[in-house]
């Protein structure tokens, strides 16, 4: 064989290798979940740093509750044939169903406890969903909201065939609340009624190549290699979808909360999803708040706000 043969197909093998490694690695990274730990062991995997640890006490509390409290589980399939695991809490019989989604690499009791006692006391059933590749449902790749926003709208039309077209609100937290507004130009039946999303992320490649970012990752690098890395091995397309995008053609009323001292996913990404449709969606800043924490600086007014924005919109 011609030795320059041999020396080609070395240097292709060796670029092909390159290219997997270089592909691979932050596909795991950033869209892989190797850690699906329980709803026990959640107490074990609280956020980390000196402005999450102060709220560790009553975020503790809040999953104990959500332990002890009794729920039923349902398991369904979603579109592409994965098992979809959710937790109702049935607190008054035909009351109103909050959906509700939970954040990265978190789970619905870590992440959601926090609303149950609010809930109950305001007349609300919960249903927290485990989302795509976290808790007990199925799969290992997180889209971002990607593929998770048809699992909205799968989970929706459970729930109107099992409890007979309940009044339902769309809530999430961080990537569950992109997850929401990512779902929220789909049509949905008139018995659903709005959203709620906490401290949402503008799109999801924007806050990917910001995390790498964070990391000293330079965006002319890190983008393209993510972008690869979730199509080749995600089977998703990171560009394909974004909260920015989705709400303009919403009828959905939206109330977007978020802490002005987030600093994971930056509140002036909500600012720019509010400018997407100014018409449909209230944005609500909370000083101080960390990312995900605004309910926890300040509670009342957190509450206030969600019981007043479902109310209004119960008897529309």
């Amino acid at each position: 064989m011609n030795p320059w043969l041999i020396v080609l197909i070395i240097v292709v093998v060796l670029l092909l290798i390159a290219f997997f490694l270089v592909a691979f690695i932050p596909y795991r990274m950033a869209f892989y979940n190797n850690d699906k730990y329980s709803y026990e062991d959640s107490i074990n995997h609280l956020l980390k740093g000196p402005e999450y640890e102060k709220f560790n006490d009553v975020t503790v509390e809040g999953i104990k509750n959500a332990l002890e409290y009794p729920h039923k589980d349902y398991e369904i399939i979603s579109h592409d044939g994965l098992k979809l695991h959710g937790r109702f809490y049935g607190l008054i019989k035909g009351a109103p169903i909050i959906l509700e989604f939970h954040g990265y690499k978190g789970n619905c009791v870590r992440d959601l406890a926090g609303g149950l006692n609010h809930d109950k006391k305001e007349g609300y059933n919960i249903f927290m969903v485990d989302q795509r590749g976290h808790g007990l449902s199925g799969g290992r790749t997180i889209s971002f909201g990607i593929k998770e926003r048809y699992d909205v709208l799968t989970w929706v039309d459970f729930l109107n065939k099992e409890f007979n077209n309940p009044i339902i609100f769309l809530y999430g937290i961080s990537m569950g609340a992109a997850t929401v507004l990512m779902a929220s130009s789909f049509k949905y039946s008139s018995n659903v009624r709005g959203i709620i999303a906490d401290c949402p992320y503008s799109s999801p490649v924007e806050i990917v190549v910001k995390v790498a970012k964070d990391m000293g990752i330079k965006e002319w690098f890190s983008k393209p290699i993510l972008t690869i890395g979730a199509k080749v091995f995600g089977h998703f397309n990171i560009n394909e979808s974004s909260a920015i995008e989705e709400v303009k053609n919403t009828t959905l009323p939206i109330l977007i909360i978020h802490g002005t001292s987030d600093t994971f996913v930056p509140c002036e990404m909500s600012k720019r999803i509010k400018k997407s449709n100014d018409e449909m969606i209230r944005l609500e800043l909370f000083e101080g708040a960390p990312h995900g924490f605004s309910c926890y600086v300040n509670i009342e007014r957190y509450f206030k706000l969600i019981k007043d924005f479902e109310n209004n919109l119960i008897n529309v």
